[in-house]
Parts: structure tokens; sequence; C-alpha cells
């Protein structure tokens, strides 16, 4: 039962170095539209491939163990490639700050004027590109130069008003 535990989490660990290997060529594909819908559909892919292969190692213990583990391994493998998901790639394309230390590095001398900077920083962009993804999600309509929520859009943003205010932010 050892080499089957051993077995078991060496898959999910290979699947999920597997996974960080092809995602950025699956980004930049941009194959299914936004960010978020092509992170989602790999890690599913990948979960698929990592309880197939949980199955074929474990089945010959037991078939009960085999459809067990796999079942385990797929809801494991998309509960930690999301998380992933969440914390690093998007955390990465939304962040302002690390905008800043990216725009900084950039300059001849890792330093830009206050006044300066501020000037360079273009929010518009940032705002276009979010709205754009937003109104691809089905969150938001465009009206006669208007911007509306949809009723997807209005459970979302109920959500995460609940969580600022439970989790005591803004």
């Amino acid at each position: 039962m050892i080499k089957l535990s051993i077995l078991f989490f060496l898959v999910l660990f290979l699947g999920f170095i597997f996974f960080i290997l092809c995602e950025p060529f699956v980004l930049r594909s941009k194959s299914f539209g936004y960010l978020g819908i092509n992170l989602f559909l790999l890690s599913v892919a990948f979960a698929f491939i990592v309880a197939t292969s949980i199955f074929l190692i474990s089945f010959r213990f037991s078939r009960e163990i085999s459809i067990l583990l796999s079942c385990l391994g797929f809801l494991i493998f998309l509960g930690y490639a999301n998380l992933y998901n969440i914390v690093f790639p998007v955390s990465l394309e939304r962040s302002f700050t690390i905008s800043i230390f990216l725009r900084l590095s950039k300059s001849e001398d890792y330093s830009i004027d206050r006044t300066d900077f501020f000037k360079i920083e273009d929010t518009q962009e940032i705002y276009n590109l979010r709205l754009n993804e937003m109104l691809d999600s089905g969150l938001l309509i465009e009206e006669n130069g208007r911007y509306k929520l949809t009723t997807k859009g209005m459970r979302v943003a109920m959500i995460y008003s609940w969580l600022n205010g439970y989790l005591g932010i803004k």
C-alpha cells in the first residue's frame, strides 16, 4: 500500500510539473479567449490525465481502490491547479505592484521621476483590458455608451461585496 501511495503522489507531482510547463504555451496561444478560461480548461485537461494515469497504475491492486484514487487524484489536482491559477498567473497579469517593478526595471538607472511615472502609467489601457474581459465573459453589456452589469455580473458583484465585508477589505 505504501508503494501505491508513493505512486499516487508521484503522478500528482509529475502532472503538476507538466501542467506548469505547458501553461505558457496555452496562454500565449489564447485559444479560448481570456486568461481565466484558458487556465481552467488546461487544469481540467490535466486533471483528467492525472486521474487516468492513477487509475491505470492502481488498477492492478483493486478496481474499487483505483476508482477511488483516480477520483481523489482528479479533485486534488483540479483544486491545486486552480489555486495555483488564482494565485500566480492571474496575480502577475493584474498586479499594479508588479507592473511598477517591471517599469522601473526597464528604465536606464532603475528609477523614474514621480511625475514622469504618472504620465507613463496608462490606466485607460488597464481598464479597457478588464472591461473587454468582462464583456466577453458575459458579466457586462454595453448599452448607449454605458456599461451595465448582467444578472451573472450582479451575482459576481454580490459575492465580491460579501467577501470584502466578511474579510474587512475596503
